[in-house]
């Protein structure tokens, strides 16, 4: 496994762009009050040292039923959290079915799953998630051939 390793070694830059990680849950509805305060106070408890940006953000997205009688499109809008590192490379996004952790700056996959871990911690701690629906890694990956041939 791992031919460009075999062949090169560790990379000392992985040529990963952008990495993002979903963890989806039920539905917390407690996200879904128009005062998220309590909320956000427990979030921020466990992840204010490392994203001490928070921006609260409301998501508009469109949800289509198809049925025997056609579709039918409704409007959505959904409140999230957004943490953010100071060097804006790094984030935690809270939705109210849904984790993500971001970053656009990968060093390598014990740190980004060490920020995994305290996004799940949080959201644990603080919504009392007990079981999840879905779980996914996603990388993007940018190499330049140009650079160098032989990769």
């Amino acid at each position: 496994m791992g031919v460009i390793k075999d062949k090169y070694g560790r990379l000392e830059n992985p040529p990963i762009v952008y990495t993002l990680f979903m963890l989806q849950y039920p539905e917390q509805s407690q996200l879904k009050l128009p005062d998220l305060s309590h909320v956000i106070s427990a979030l921020q408890s466990h992840l204010k040292r490392r994203y001490p940006i928070l921006e609260e953000r409301e998501e508009q997205g469109l949800d289509i039923v198809f049925g025997p009688q056609g579709h039918s499109m409704r409007t959505l809008k959904q409140k999230e959290l957004h943490f953010i590192s100071d060097d804006r490379l790094h984030g935690l996004v809270v939705k109210p079915d849904r984790l993500l952790v971001h970053t656009g700056s990968y060093g390598d996959f014990p740190e980004f799953a060490q920020r995994i871990r305290e996004g799940i911690n949080a959201v644990q701690s603080a919504l009392q998630v007990e079981h999840y629906a879905a779980v996914g890694i996603r990388t993007i990956d940018a190499m330049s051939f140009s650079e160098n041939p032989n990769l």
